[in-house]
């Protein structure tokens, strides 16, 4: 594998080849250089292999992320639903349809919250908590929604 690395001496950027030699000249310097072995990577940081850890060792998903998550994402569709509930009526077709990026950055945010809450070791388990809440608020908001927009109001 070729790959890059610094002259221990000068410091420059060095080329190594597929196959290394036991030894090279450093063009810029002239001294003579050990390459490093295989497991450097390009930058020069060194290949730590990953962990092999057995499913008893992995961390679990902890069940209060995951309902968080849940609840957290069945809330976003039932607040959307109950603030549209309550502008049904007093909303013209046109207003109706400038509410609906509001439901969806308020959707997004909440994926964007469950990314980020996700790399935290206590809340394993949130993004699978949003992915099932969002499947089931859909499920219950997508068609109150549609009624919302092509239903008449009074």
């Amino acid at each position: 594998m070729a790959a890059t690395f610094k002259c221990p001496s000068c410091g420059q950027e060095l080329f190594r080849k597929d196959k290394p030699l036991p030894q090279m000249t450093c063009p810029y310097c002239m001294r003579n250089i050990t390459p490093p072995p295989a497991e450097v990577l390009e930058y020069g940081n060194l290949k730590v292999p990953p962990k092999q850890m057995k499913p008893s060792e992995m961390p679990g998903i902890s069940v209060s992320a995951f309902f968080l998550g849940f609840f957290g994402a069945v809330g976003v569709p039932a607040v959307s639903f109950l603030f549209m509930a309550w502008l049904h009526d007093n909303t013209s077709f046109v207003e109706k349809w400038m509410i609906l990026p509001g439901v969806v950055i308020a959707i997004s945010g909440l994926i964007a919250a469950a990314l980020w809450l996700r790399q935290v070791p206590n809340f394993r388990g949130v993004g699978r908590g949003v992915a099932v809440g969002l499947l089931v608020g859909m499920m219950v908001m997508g068609p109150l929604a549609f009624c919302y927009m092509w239903i008449p109001s009074r």
